[in-house]
């Protein structure tokens, strides 16, 4: 489905299977949760986040993707509609009913006549047990609103919703980012209680909320100055899955000979239709979906293996956040691939976890490029070797100590920290520092592999007296 629309939208791959994920999450995570290799079971929504510019046709992908969601929730608001007018009518009707019990019982209560007070107070909690039940509103969707909203809709509703924004500054600009401990809760499935002054409280219990969010670069910097410190502390960054797709732009060509299928696109909407069925035929008891034999054993070693990477000099070791919620991230996407494709009833093969790995660890080098927090002491040396290239480029080999402290990055002017980052340099083999005995000049050698150039030490001495 993602090569067919690929091909008639020619959006970014990537962005395109964010979106289809982000809608099967949607349709699935009020009917299925997700086995734990180390025990227990867990939710299957997701929070995906595309980072790309605009122009790059996130809505006609996010349109065509959640179409079979939006077209569920207009049949739906129609048969709650109706519902709802049955329900005020009964509910009126109760009502009238209710006083003139009430109004009964206050006349027995006068008389003091103990057999026509319990009499009417039989009726009375008979007519309460029988109080019409406020239909349940089938809506998942909610692209904004504030905490309040969403947490009173989804206690009133389903459970299930889903922020999907096509422009996700209305999100992580929006009010609902004033709570991300409420949007981690729901990731992780536990419970929620909101406490509220003007009206009753209430618990969100076994509810669950996908985010599905297409947002331009200057929206999620613009957040991440406002928030990034808590959000990266309290671990919402930690539980995306970011991509940054290369552009499609300048290659979008019309092409009259090109066939077009449809049938992967129908497939999909006819799946999912029938997905989104099962949330109406079915009660709030989750089905898990568990892994095959072979994948569970696979499972054990890539868990241990994503362990493995938190440690000193790993791959997570400073995107710990990250690291410890990938694999869960991996079982959750398995879980949803396995669901579309095969039902409830089949275990996850080792075939879809693979490809969920896959899948994970490719969103997971975006996060790792755009959101790992580095030490200052690898800040300082990254920007170092940046400007130690910039030098390689513009045809120098040898350049003194000082005039990095003088013209190079600002966070190199103190002594200390220039020093560390060019001893991490020359312990990456990428320069060599020296210094001469008689003058005390410190100089750095930006070709340490290669044998000595004289005219470009020459070059060099000449360019350093004059700008003593």
């Amino acid at each position: 489905m993602t090569t067919t629309l690929t091909s008639t939208v020619q959006a970014p791959s990537e962005l395109i299977l964010q979106a289809v994920l982000g809608a099967i999450s949607t349709a699935a995570q009020g009917q299925i949760d997700v086995e734990r290799i180390y025990g227990g079971s867990g939710p299957t929504s997701l929070f995906l986040c595309v980072i790309a510019e605009s122009g790059e046709r996130k809505t006609g992908v996010a349109t065509k993707v959640f179409k079979p969601i939006i077209d569920f929730e207009r049949q739906e608001a129609k048969k709650y509609a109706e519902k709802q007018e049955v329900y005020e009518l009964e509910l009126e009707i109760f009502n009238d009913k209710k006083k003139l019990i009430k109004k009964k019982l206050s006349q027995a209560m006068k008389t003091g006549k103990k057999e026509a007070i319990g009499s009417a107070e039989a009726e009375l909690l008979a007519l309460q047990r029988k109080k019409p039940k406020e239909p349940i509103k089938s809506q998942f969707i909610f692209e904004d609103g504030t905490p309040e909203s969403v947490q009173s809709d989804m206690s009133k509703g389903n459970g299930n919703a889903a922020m999907v924004s096509n422009e996700g500054g209305t999100v992580f600009g929006g009010p609902i980012a004033r709570d991300l401990a409420f949007l981690n809760s729901q990731w992780s499935g536990e419970s929620f209680t909101v406490n509220r002054k003007t009206s009753e409280s209430f618990i969100l219990d076994n509810t669950r909320l996908t985010l599905s969010i297409l947002i331009q670069p200057s929206a999620i910097e613009t957040f991440l100055h406002k928030k990034g410190v808590e959000a990266v502390g309290i671990g919402f960054l930690g539980r995306f899955l970011f991509c940054n797709p290369l552009t499609t732009q300048g290659t979008r060509f019309l092409d009259q000979s090109r066939f077009e299928s449809k049938e992967g696109y129908e497939r999909y909407v006819e799946r999912m239709e029938k997905i989104l069925a099962e949330n109406v035929t079915t009660n709030q008891t989750r089905h898990v979906i568990e892994f095959s034999d072979e994948a569970k054993a696979y499972a054990h070693d890539l868990y241990n293996e994503i362990e493995l990477g938190l440690q000193v000099n790993g791959r997570f070791q400073y995107a710990k956040d990250h690291g410890n919620k990938l694999f869960e991230n991996i079982g959750r996407i398995a879980a949803l691939l396995s669901y579309f494709e095969h039902g409830k009833d089949e275990k996850i093969s080792l075939g879809i976890l693979q490809d969920a790995e896959r899948i994970a660890f490719h969103f997971s080098d975006t996060y790792l490029r755009c959101f790992q927090t580095y030490p200052n002491y690898l800040k300082d040396a990254f920007a170092l070797q940046e400007y130690c290239q910039t030098k390689r480029e513009n045809g120098e080999r040898y350049i003194a100590k000082s005039l990095v402290r003088r013209s190079g990055p600002s966070r190199l002017r103190n002594q200390s920290a220039l020093s560390q980052a060019l001893d991490i340099l020359q312990s990456w083999n990428e320069v060599m520092v020296y210094k001469f005995p008689t003058t005390g000049l410190v100089y750095i050698d930006l070709y340490p592999a290669m044998a000595h150039q004289p005219h470009m030490w020459e070059l060099f001495c000449h360019n350093f007296k004059r700008s003593k």
